[in-house]
């Protein structure tokens, strides 16, 4: 069931109404459309994508982790996180 203006009387004016309806509903259709796919390939890039970081930081030498502590941390604390599987590197800085 469609609202028109109570004063339109003309039948020939009435299909074109209905047309705008459906076209207006159908560019609603599109652009979903347009988003869930747009959605679906960023997810289905996100993988890659951190894969494609995780390689670029290894070849940069660039720090994976900070580690920050309200108390500061000791040589020993330095010393234990270096020992850990897969450190190639850690380092105590003051600032």
């Amino acid at each position: 069931m469609f609202i028109y203006p109570e004063n339109l009387k003309a039948k020939p004016k009435l299909w074109l109404w209905q047309l705008r309806d459906i076209s207006i509903i159908g560019i609603c259709m599109i652009l979903s459309a347009l988003a869930v796919c747009f959605l679906a390939g960023l997810r289905v890039t996100e993988p890659d994508m951190k894969n494609s970081v995780d390689q670029y930081l290894d070849a940069q030498r660039l720090m994976d982790l900070r580690v920050v502590s309200t108390l500061g941390l000791t040589e020993e604390d330095v010393e234990v996180l270096s020992r850990q599987e897969g450190v190639e590197l850690a380092q105590g800085t003051r600032r």
